[in-house]
């Protein structure tokens, strides 16, 4: 079997998946050292950011790189909007639009994941990247559940506006995507709880399958290089 994807943009770029973690880490723990007021703006460039880079990274061709970034026009549209007007109807297509562009880049993470016979450092750091991004996705679904039906999670009184909101909405989902349940922030509606489960069951089935897949690979590594 190919142990390289010749036509992948990807092969010019060396750790280039390391770096995209990286800068996924980076959007996590820098807002926790930057002012409160613009704390989720500085989440929504460091996401817009990440999505360009994991776009990028992650396409075979040309023609999905200018799919990709045709994707990321209206949101960045939206985020301008944003930025005058705080309207609940442009916080919830915002939350579509990177609900979509997240989705298109996870399912070219997952095919080179899928088309890699190696078991390499670019492609745990693959792996973890696509760990981080489902994380990312279900934080601006529950922005859409939260904005859509109000109340649909007992956030903290603080969290008024959308900024504050995703912020909590964010580290409620990857609270939940690694089963912890901390309990400070939970979902009280149907359409909440449902999406927690989802979740929860996703972190634990994804988990398993990257592991499964990891020790296969190197099993039928070892294997291979014996006989």
């Amino acid at each position: 079997m190919p142990t390289t994807l010749d036509n992948h943009l990807y092969q010019h770029r060396p750790f280039g998946f390391l770096t995209l973690l990286i800068m996924l880490l980076s959007v996590q723990i820098l807002p926790a050292v930057v002012a409160v007021d613009n704390r989720v703006d500085f989440l929504l460039f460091g996401y817009t950011l990440v999505l360009f880079s994991s776009l990028y990274l992650v396409v075979y061709e040309r023609k999905e790189l200018i799919i990709g970034f045709v994707l990321t026009l209206p949101m960045l549209f939206a985020n301008w909007k944003l930025s005058t007007d705080s309207v609940n109807l442009q916080v919830a297509i915002n939350s579509v639009f990177y609900i979509v562009f997240l989705l298109y880049v996870s399912v070219f993470i997952l095919r080179y994941l899928f088309e890699s016979y190696d078991v390499s450092f670019d492609m745990i750091c693959a792996a973890v990247c696509l760990y981080f991004i489902a994380g990312m996705i279900w934080s601006f679904i529950y922005l859409l559940v939260e904005l859509l039906n109000p109340g649909s999670f007992n956030l903290v009184e603080t969290a008024s506006g959308y900024r504050e909101k995703l912020t909590d909405l964010s580290y409620f989902s990857f609270v939940t995507l690694a089963t912890l349940g901390y309990g400070d922030i939970s979902p009280i509606t149907r359409a909440g709880r449902s999406w927690a489960i989802l979740e929860a069951i996703f972190g634990q089935f994804y988990l398993a399958c990257v592991v499964a897949r990891l020790v296969a690979l190197h099993l039928t590594t070892r294997t291979t290089n014996k006989s």
